[in-house]
């Protein structure tokens, strides 16, 4: 993977997203039987220039196996 903006290929891979103490989980939220779930978000980060490289969903593979009701912005609103 080469960064697009410096053209390093020194990527830290997997930084996890983490919001502060009086934050709640930075991720995407489904909505399930249980209630809501955050699903944890985390990055690939060019060390030489700090540009987030790509995003993803941390552990994707089990969730594209799932019927997963993503909760919209609309959604979350109406609460």
């Amino acid at each position: 993977m080469k960064c697009p903006f410096c053209g390093s290929e020194d990527i830290i891979k997997g930084v996890v997203w983490s919001g502060g103490m009086n934050c709640k989980t930075v991720g995407l939220s489904e909505k399930n039987l249980l209630g809501r779930q955050t699903h944890q978000v985390c990055s690939d980060v060019c060390r030489e220039c700090g540009t987030i490289v790509r995003t993803y969903l941390r552990g994707y593979d089990y969730l594209k196996t799932q019927n997963i009701s993503w909760e919209t912005e609309k959604e979350q609103n109406a609460d």
